[in-house]
């Protein structure tokens, strides 16, 4: 996350709402040879009106957009592509969205040695958004010739993107056991887990394709965010343990407690951070987890039934099967609560659809459709036509036009399913940013 999209709200955000709540092709490019806050009680308005004064946007030219199909796309490295196809006798490699020509490029594949053939392989995109590569994991087949018996030998291969000089290639030890039954794009090493054999999590320095870290693959669970793995265990007992990537440093281990997935409208939406359940005689309670500085927001006894990060920011809604049902957004660094209603006055506006980009929260319902600016609480909008959806780099937005959606088309860490791709398009805003509008 970049600077300019940090947020801090010193204005502790009193509960007003009062309100009903409510693209394209390219060709790819060839290779050339902690801590819980609470908020005062929410006013009781009438449903179906508005009540908070409303503003006028300045007007803004319309950035540049891209003409690019971003069906099944994925984010990871500060871009977005399109994976890989895991496949047996050739190879199929990524288009990668370059964010400074605003086009796809496709990376080279490996060299298959002569008279070998290529049995399998997988790839992933790796290393950092300052420097992105393509890991290929791959075997070959060897036919046995003279005194040489035939062989299996499984590689990895590293082929650089933003530098498109470099290019290293090693032999992975027999020990671990073929090619990875999944690999997670994380920052700083790959992190890759093997089924076979005795199994093992492994993770690989992009640069120079050593094993960096390793660890038994004894969980039941995984997940990752941008530079952290998360691994849950049921035996002996019910354990998360969550890992940097690119040290393996231990950054938490806790007994009695459950990874909580499917929490996002898609999934793997969330860039930093877990939802973790804490299983306590008669008091089980749900935390966020941020691995970027270890702390934690208390969400209840609830699990969330929808949760959104965008930038610096988090909204959960909470069901109110337990505890009383809300919608709050947080502010992940300091654990904030930026806006939040909740109970009694939430009831009213449950079956409406909300989002939020920045400061600005939308809500989506068949009168009004409001913007509500939360830094001054006041309504900004009576209906939008345009919201900004997720940055993409430094210099890239998704727009969405018309509607919000109930499945919203938000690029994720697994290729992303719109339901109305016509209604999004991907900008590029500058370096300061998405300007507007906003609504």
């Amino acid at each position: 996350m970049q600077d300019r999209f940090r947020f801090r709200w010193v204005t502790f955000v009193a509960l007003f709402l009062a309100v009903t709540v409510s693209g394209c092709s390219s060709a790819p490019e060839e290779a050339p040879a902690a801590q819980s806050s609470t908020t005062a009680a929410p006013s009781s308005l009438p449903a179906g009106k508005s009540v908070l004064p409303s503003t006028t946007q300045t007007s803004q030219k319309p950035p540049e957009v891209v003409d690019l199909d971003i069906t099944g796309m994925a984010q990871a490295m500060g871009t977005i592509y399109k994976p890989c196809k895991e496949g047996q006798s050739s190879f199929s490699p990524p288009a990668v969205f370059d964010t400074k020509t605003g086009r796809l490029y496709s990376p080279p594949v490996p060299t298959v040695p002569t008279g070998s053939q290529l049995t399998a392989n997988k790839c992933v995109l790796a290393g950092t958004p300052d420097n992105i590569v393509v890991l290929y994991f791959w075997t070959f087949h060897t036919p046995s010739s003279g005194l040489q018996p035939e062989s299996s030998t499984t590689a990895i291969t590293a082929i650089g993107v933003t530098d498109k000089n470099f290019r290293k290639e090693a032999i992975i030890s027999p020990e671990i056991y073929g090619l990875p039954t999944q690999i997670f794009p994380t920052e700083g090493a790959t992190v890759a887990r093997y089924s076979g054999g005795a199994g093992a999590i492994v993770a690989f320095s992009p640069a120079s394709l050593a094993v960096v870290w390793r660890t038994q693959d004894d969980g039941v669970n995984f997940d990752y965010d941008r530079s952290t793995f998360l691994v849950q265990q049921s035996l002996p007992e019910t354990r998360v343990i969550i890992r940097d990537a690119a040290s393996g440093r231990v950054l938490l281990d806790n007994i009695d407690e459950s990874y909580i997935t499917n929490t996002t409208s898609d999934p793997h939406s969330m860039s930093t951070g877990y939802f973790i359940e804490r299983y306590r005689p008669k008091n089980n309670s749900v935390y966020y987890f941020n691995p970027e500085n270890g702390s934690t927001i208390e969400l209840g006894v609830d699990q969330p039934a929808v949760t959104e990060q965008v930038d610096e920011t988090l909204l959960v809604n909470m069901p109110g099967r337990e505890g009383p049902e809300s919608l709050k957004l947080y502010d992940i660094g300091s654990g904030l609560t930026l806006f939040g209603v909740e109970g009694a006055d939430f009831a009213g506006i449950a079956d409406y659809r909300f989002a939020n980009y920045r400061n600005y929260l939308y809500i989506a319902n068949d009168s009004d459709s409001p913007v509500i600016d939360v830094t001054t609480r006041k309504k900004l909008s009576d209906g939008w036509r345009i919201r900004p959806v997720q940055d993409v780099g430094d210099e890239w937005v998704l727009v969405q036009k018309g509607r919000m959606d109930t499945e919203q088309c938000f690029f994720a860490s697994v290729p992303t399913s719109c339901t109305d791709q016509d209604g999004y398009t991907l900008q590029r805003v500058g370096s300061n940013g998405y300007q507007g509008p906003f609504y």
